[in-house]
């Protein structure tokens, strides 16, 4: 035990460290913040001259319709991409002539798979499947259906029942027009005898009327090794750090959004049989039938297929262009200098727009140090960062959930769209404070049971959201002098016995240790039970002594640590919980529970973290041989243990399960 808390106590964290970033935007950031304005502004121009007449030079070359497949019917969208200057970009990033980078180039000209066995180990790390994803893999040949199938029948009613025949027909045959789609075909005129048919349907993204295809059945026949792994919020921050430790004042941003992503991509037309898309015709109301050119929005190999393309636009433009950018699906981001983003954002759009053959929305173009980015709304005008949401999205999402709860009725098609839109909202959120209160939306969404009535449970969570998103002290706040500076955590020891909590503090010199006795007994019973299962009674326990002791810490600091910490310091110092209850210190972490009486507690250690703006916690897993907290909590006849190791009893500790937060 005693070893355990030395090693502790040499403990120095940072909330970032450059080690997380990816290698090349590292490197990207490091030489455009030892260089100037104007330096990192001609270095740009000299690459897009050279780049712009290479790829002016290989379009005009004759060998240069060899990249493309010459019979593809969407050949005319292939070559929008000069897929000869992107073998050479790859060349010049140091991608070595492999089968990897041979098959990316191959597959822009000639069309990316639909199905089979998925891996792009250049691009994303290789994991195991799971036993479930195996067991549910179906042979391709075994998933196509004849012409006379019944399962056809099916979906016609479906897509009778779907409604929306109109506005269907007419996003189709724009789709056709564009070359996306070949069609419309009846089902007896299909050119393939066997296909997996995928339903057209529409998904209202307020005044946005999204066109989605159900490839679940051509989904079955698809198994990724290689999952993709995506940048989000935090790595934007990340980068925004490593700046300012680099030198770097004035900070500013932009947003680029690459426009008809899927759709800049052609698909294998040896395998268009397995996703074609089918719908009702508005007027016999009969299925018809389209065999699609590009990748589908809805099929498991299109989000490999494009995020490859996005992996290459990020790291060509870190590499060739010197841009420190990071991407989201199509949606681009980058840091500069507040008198160089203009022009960085130009050069950007120019080189894949000009060079390559991407298309950009004009529209969607931003850029500021205040912008809204993967429904965030991130500032980075001062050393102190903020994470937030526009007013616009969130008087929106307030405005779904006073319909939700006038009505009374929350169903899991309604659950699943607003699950989607409380993800983003969390990423601007301190901590796990968000999650316990979506989880009985999301438990509404996977209901088996087909009720739409809300129950108590989930009114109070849709009334917990609509009062946040009125307010702003649950929004982030990221202290960028802090970030990369090393600093000594307060650690905490807490363990618990049937109805003993013992915690220990450990600060710098200063330890501290307490016990005291549960109030689950005293506590309201019906709130509280205690069940049959020991497994369930003791992490109860631990967690209330977890909550416990998080409410003493940030109620009494300055009694424990009176001439370290000032109450202004308090919050930026991170908090180490050491627990040996493995359910408690996953559930904690995860930030819900399927547990009821878990789930609430859970929201109140977030709720407290956040309120008294301590959420900077990590908490991690100790063996009970190594927790120094078993003395006080079950072993008090080893207390002189403690006391010859430095620890002086704290007199006070109670348990604050009786006041726990009514969140």
């Amino acid at each position: 035990m005693e070893e355990h808390v030395l090693l502790t106590s040499q403990i120095r964290t940072t909330q970032y460290s450059e080690r997380d970033m990816e290698p090349d935007l590292l490197k990207c950031v490091q030489t455009y913040a030892g260089k100037p304005t104007a330096q990192n502004s001609a270095f740009r121009q000299c690459r897009l001259i050279y780049w712009a007449d290479r790829a002016k030079t290989l379009r005009n070359d004759n060998s240069f319709g060899e990249y493309y497949d010459e019979h593809h019917p969407a050949r005319a969208i292939a070559e929008r991409i000069n897929v000869p200057v992107v073998e050479e970009i790859l060349h010049a990033m140091g991608a070595a002539t492999n089968g990897v980078k041979n098959e990316f180039v191959h597959r822009l000209g000639f069309g990316f798979p639909v199905v089979d066995d998925l891996r792009e180990e250049g691009v994303f790390d290789v994991r195991p499947l799971s036993r479930s994803a195996k067991k549910e893999f179906i042979e391709t040949k075994a998933a196509l259906i004849h012409k006379q199938h019944p399962l056809l029948r099916s979906l016609r009613r479906q897509c009778i029942r779907d409604g929306n025949w109109k506005e269907i027909a007419d996003q189709l045959q724009i789709e056709v027009e564009k070359g996306w789609l070949q069609g419309p075909y009846t089902v007896h005129d299909l050119p393939v005898d066997h296909f997996i048919p995928i339903r057209r349907f529409i998904v209202v993204q307020g005044e946005k009327h999204r066109g989605c295809d159900n490839g679940r059945a051509t989904n079955k026949v698809t198994r990724v090794h290689t999952p993709i792994s995506l940048l989000g919020i935090d790595n934007a921050i990340a980068t925004a750090a490593s700046m300012i430790e680099h030198g770097v004042e004035h900070l500013s941003q932009a947003v680029l959004d690459q426009s008809d992503a899927y759709k800049s991509l052609i698909a294998d037309s040896t395998q268009q049989r397995y996703a074609v898309v089918v719908a009702l015709n508005a007027t016999t109301q009969e299925l018809e039938c389209y065999l699609s050119n590009v990748l589908c929005f809805g099929t498991e190999s299109a989000v490999l297929d494009y995020n490859c393309l996005s992996r290459f636009v990020t790291a060509a433009a870190r590499r060739i262009m010197g841009i420190p950018a990071a991407g989201y699906f199509d949606d681009f981001h980058m840091l500069a200098r507040a008198d160089d983003i203009e022009g960085m954002a130009e050069d950007f759009q120019f080189f894949f727009s000009n060079i390559i053959g991407l298309i950009f929305k004009d529209a969607k173009k931003r850029t500021g140090q205040v912008l809204p980015y993967l429904g965030v709304l991130v500032d980075v005008s001062s050393s102190v960062f903020s994470l937030s949401i526009t007013e616009e999205r969130a008087s929106k999402l307030r405005g779904a959930i006073d319909a939700i709860l006038d009505e009374d009725s929350l169903s899991s098609s309604q659950a699943a769209k607003l699950v989607g839109q409380l993800g983003f909202v969390q990423q601007s959120m301190s901590g796990s404070i968000g999650r316990a209160f979506v989880h009985p939306i999301r438990t509404r969404q996977y209901s088996k049971v087909n009720v739409a009535k809300l129950g108590a449970r989930l009114r109070d969570a849709l009334r917990w959201w609509k009062e946040a998103l009125c307010h702003s002290r649950f929004h982030r706040q990221i202290d960028a002098s802090l970030l990369s500076t090393p600093r000594t955590p307060i650690i905490i020891y807490t363990d618990a016995s049937m109805g003993q909590l013992g915690v220990c503090f450990c600060y710098k010199s200063h330890r501290y240790y307490a016990s005291t006795h549960s109030a689950v007994n005293v506590a309201n019973r019906d709130r509280f039970p205690v069940g049959n299962k020991d497994e369930e009674n003791i992490q109860l326990y631990e967690t209330e002594t977890v909550i416990s002791a998080q409410h003493f810490l940030n109620a009494h600091h300055e009694l424990l640590f009176p001439e370290e910490i000032l109450d202004d310091l308090f919050s930026n110092i991170p908090q180490y919980y050491f627990i040996d209850n493995v359910c408690t210190q996953a559930t904690l972490v995860k930030g819900h529970s399927e547990n009821r009486l878990f789930n609430d507690m859970t929201k109140s250690f977030w709720f407290e973290a956040v309120t008294a703006k301590t959420a900077d916690v990590w908490l991690e897993r100790v063996e009970s041989a190594h927790n120094i907290a078993d003395l006080p909590s079950r072993q008090l006849g080893r207390i002189r243990e403690l006391e010859r190791m430095g620890f002086a009893y704290i007199p006070g500790f109670t348990s604050s399960l009786p006041h726990m937060h009514e969140v």
